[in-house]
């Protein structure tokens, strides 16, 4: 299991940051909820009261706009960068990171140095990458059906009867449902691609031998691999990684026994 990684910190600044955007999504969608009902006049003082909120709402979505443009373009760039110079440093033997390179992050330290072993902590990554990216989506769908669900029965009744309808719209199309589940989704069938395409890779019992002619598609794999976590800024949950942690290891192994994924001394 990684006991440290260059990246470790700026992830865990992302997940405190995501957790406030969370809450503040939630906060302008019940003031989004109120101020609908406030206009249904169920409520005196109408006008002061709706001020007050709007300037509330005002507060929380500028700080939801900063979070997000903070998260998006600085954080998660850097997160990603540091990833690609420790999987170069511990590919290749390289110092691409100015501070600690990642402990026990890879588990192929028997490897030698080189393009094969760029390749095989590729795979490793991939197949951790998906399947934990699998997970993420069936947790992420439930709470989408149920939107789907609540929205087929507004439209039953009619929108325009059921005045809060407006607001729950805007929040399912929103990135942290069916927006965020979508790009999930995209994400996780791309990975799926590579992992298909490292699997008919590692297929070739020449492999080792053969790197040298493979390493085109080796590099090529990586870069859109890379590019995938780039254009989707997905993170990975952290708190599955560490339930699924074990598992993935026993089946990371029994992968390396069925590729014969070794070191060449072996």
């Amino acid at each position: 299991m990684s006991e440290h990684s260059p990246q470790d910190d700026v992830y865990k600044l992302i997940t405190k940051l995501q957790k406030i955007k969370k809450v503040f999504f939630y906060n302008i969608l019940s003031i989004s909820l109120l101020s609908v009902l406030i206009n249904l006049k169920w409520i005196t003082n109408i006008e002061i009261l709706t001020d007050f909120l709007n300037i509330i709402n005002l507060i929380l979505l500028v700080g939801f706009s900063i979070l997000s443009l903070t998260i998006d373009n600085f954080l998660q760039p850097k997160a990603l960068e540091l990833t690609r110079n420790d999987f170069f440093d511990n590919a290749f033997n390289r110092k691409f990171i100015e501070g600690e390179s990642s402990k026990n992050y890879f588990t192929n330290d028997e490897i030698e140095y080189g393009t094969y072993k760029m390749a095989v902590n590729l795979y490793e990554n991939c197949f951790f990458t998906f399947n934990i990216g699998e997970t993420m989506f069936r947790k992420r769908l439930n709470p989408v059906i149920v939107l789907v669900i609540i929205l087929l029965i507004l439209a039953f009744w009619g929108y325009k009867n059921v005045p809060i309808s407006i607001p729950i719209l805007q929040a399912f199309l929103s990135i942290y449902f069916l927006g965020g589940l979508v790009r999930l989704y995209r994400f996780n069938e791309n990975n799926c691609i590579y992992l298909d395409r490292l699997k008919s890779l590692f297929s070739d019992s020449n492999l080792r031998r053969d790197v040298d002619n493979k390493t085109p598609e080796i590099i090529k794999l990586y870069c859109d691999y890379e590019s995938n976590k780039a254009w989707s800024l997905i993170k990975i949950d952290s708190k599955l990684f560490d339930q699924l942690n074990e598992d993935l290891s026993n089946k990371w192994n029994k992968i390396k026994e069925k590729y014969s994924i070794q070191s060449s001394k072996s």
